[in-house]
Parts: structure tokens; C-alpha cells; sequence
């Protein structure tokens, strides 16, 4: 049986060069292809010697990235930077310099990504926040000898945003109505094709960053959720278009489910709508209260159903154990 391509997510980056060696070694025995580093979170703080976002407090005097870069290439193995797109922190210098591109719930709210703490979403629709995240991209890019990079949050949080006021004025003038629709589905004929005016933003940001890649000969990944089409229809996710037009080298569907049954079926409606060149890679969590065996079960379940690789999420949830019963599969 030929090896299974692997891969894992590592949601917080090292603060000392001892932690980078000790979790690429790990990554070497696991036979782990790919490192899907965390280098934007939630919060918009980046876990690199940046110019243009915020450092995380405690990496002022340490460059994790480098590190892992290096020691990465070293084992052979390929490392893509993980940004968190479209959240920001309420200090972050696109929030600061840009206030308005909070994105807006219908009362004029903003949202909190999972309800963390000084985090917020902001509005896919605003050039300024299509530029900013972007230029983070290509630094990180230009100034690392990364493999590629790898999208997360790209996307709207749900139907509940967004409803800034570029949002309603672009809607008016698209359709001569109110917003308001959005919020009540199925109620009028504008509904549908407001899904892929709401949807275009998104997808857009992906096709941008897609040139960039070419230029830079750098792989694009992506998380995005499990469910297509409601992932569309809810957060303005279109994946599968994403696929469809080759915008992504890799998709990695998170398949966070406990039951074999559940990344069996999910999988094979992946596979029914992604096709080569586009690489599915089945997201696995890590469930803490899981047996090894158990976690490894899902990993072949998806493998079995015809995913061309796995990520497993994450990095910190793998034991010893794991990480051998990986290596020989």
C-alpha cells in the first residue's frame, strides 16, 4: 500500500528554537509532508518580524517561521503559512487606520470571532481590507522561503454580517432594493442572485492571491467548512467554484466529525466535487478522549473514501502513540 500524504495544522507557533527542532522531529518520524503554520490567529497579531501587522507580544526577539523554515526544508518537508483572513483585533493597524471596515450585523453590530475577546470580523467587500490582508501574504511570501500559504476565515461569519454601509449601498445599486432581504430568505426573487454577490468578495480575494502565488511559485491551500452548498449560501464560501477554476492547489474540507461513517460519507461528497489538479486533503480532528486506534480510523476512513490526503488538526493533539501509528501508515 502506498504511503498516505499527510499533513498537520500547528495553531500557535513556537517561542524558543528547542520547541521548532522537537516538533519538526516529531513531524519527521510521523512522516508528515506538509506544516500548516499559524502565522496570522483570530486576533490579527502575525508570529513574524512583520512591518505592516502587529507581533504577537514574546516574538520580538525570535522569528519562529524562520526557524521552522529552516529546519522544515531540512527534513523534507513543505511548510505553508497559515492566516486567519478576514478577523482582525480591535488594536490591529486595519482597524485602527480603517475603522469603518468592521463588518456589521443588521443592527450595527460587530461580530467576535468565536466570541474571543477584542477580535472582530471586518467586511470582505472593503478595498481597504482586501489590501491589507493581502500585502500580509506576500510578505510573508517575498521575505520566506515558504512552500506556499494557506487560507482560514475566508469567509463572512454567517448570514448575520455583513451590513456595512458599503455593503448597502453596493447592494442597493446591484439591485435597486434594501439589504433587508438578506436577512429574510426565500422572500424575494433577489435572493439568489444575492448569494453570489455576497459570495463575490470572497472569492475574489482568492483569485488575487492566486496571481500572487503564480508570481511567487508558491502552493495555495485552504480550510473551508465541510458542508457545500450551505457553507455558500451562509458564510459566502465558494469553495467548489474555488476548485472549479483551479484557485487552490490543495482543499482541506474540516471534517471535525467523531464517527467513521460521518468522514466517510462527508468525504465522498468532497470527492463527487473536487477534481485534479486541486488535491483534497480530509481535515481530522484530533479528539482528545479518542484512542489512537480510534483517531487512525478516521484517518484511513477518509483515505479509503477516496481523499488524496488528511490534515489533522492539530499539531499539539498528537501523543507519542499517534505519531508512530502515523508513521506506518
Amino acid at each position: 500500500m502506498p504511503s498516505i500524504h499527510k499533513a498537520v495544522w500547528l495553531h500557535r507557533l513556537p517561542s524558543t528554537k528547542h520547541e521548532c527542532v522537537e516538533i519538526v522531529d516529531n513531524l519527521a518520524r510521523a512522516r508528515i509532508e506538509l506544516l500548516v503554520a499559524c502565522v496570522k490567529y483570530m486576533d490579527g497579531l502575525v508570529e513574524y518580524p512583520s512591518k505592516i501587522a502587529r507581533i504577537r507580544p514574546g516574538l520580538e526577539k525570535f522569528d519562529p517561521l524562520a526557524e521552522l523554515c529552516q529546519l522544515t526544508s531540512q527534513h523534507g518537508i513543505k511548510l505553508h503559512a497559515w492566516f486567519c483572513v478576514f478577523t482582525e483585533g480591535t488594536t490591529s493597524p486595519l482597524v485602527l487606520k480603517y475603522p469603518a471596515v468592521k463588518a456589521l450585523t443588521p443592527e450595527g453590530k460587530t461580530v467576535a470571532p468565536h466570541g474571543i475577546s477584542n477580535t472582530l470580523w471586518v467586511c470582505p467587500r472593503r478595498p481597504e481590507v482586501q489590501e491589507y490582508e493581502l500585502s500580509l501574504f506576500k510578505e510573508v511570501m517575498t521575505n520566506y522561503p515558504v512552500s506556499g500559504v494557506h487560507l482560514d476565515y475566508i469567509r463572512y461569519h454567517n448570514r448575520s454580517v455583513c451590513y456595512c454601509g458599503v455593503c448597502r449601498n453596493s447592494f442597493y445599486k446591484e439591485f435597486g432594493k434594501d439589504i433587508s432581504l438578506m436577512t429574510k430568505e426565500f422572500d424575494d426573487e433577489v435572493y439568489v442572485p444575492a448569494l453570489a454577490w455576497r459570495a463575490d468578495p470572497v472569492t475574489k480575494f482568492v483569485e488575487n492571491l492566486r496571481k500572487e502565488t503564480h508570481l511567487l511559485h508558491k502552493e495555495l491551500s485552504a480550510a473551508v467548512f465541510t458542508a457545500y452548498p450551505s457553507c455558500y449560501s451562509g458564510e459566502g464560501q465558494d469553495w467548489r467554484k474555488w476548485c472549479e477554476n483551479m484557485l487552490v492547489d490543495y482543499i482541506c474540507p474540516m471534517t471535525y466529525c467523531p464517527a467513521p461513517v460521518q468522514v466517510d460519507t462527508y468525504t465522498r461528497l468532497h470527492r463527487a466535487l473536487v477534481s485534479k489538479p486541486v488535491l483534497l486533503w480530509e481535515g481530522i480532528l484530533r479528539y482528545k478522549w479518542a484512542t489512537s486506534a480510534q483517531f487512525i480510523e478516521l484517518v484511513q476512513t477518509a483515505i479509503n473514501a477516496g481523499a488524496d490526503g488528511i490534515v489533522v488538526f492539530q499539531y499539539s493533539a498528537l501523543s507519542p502513540e499517534d505519531i508512530s501509528m502515523l508513521a506506518h501508515l
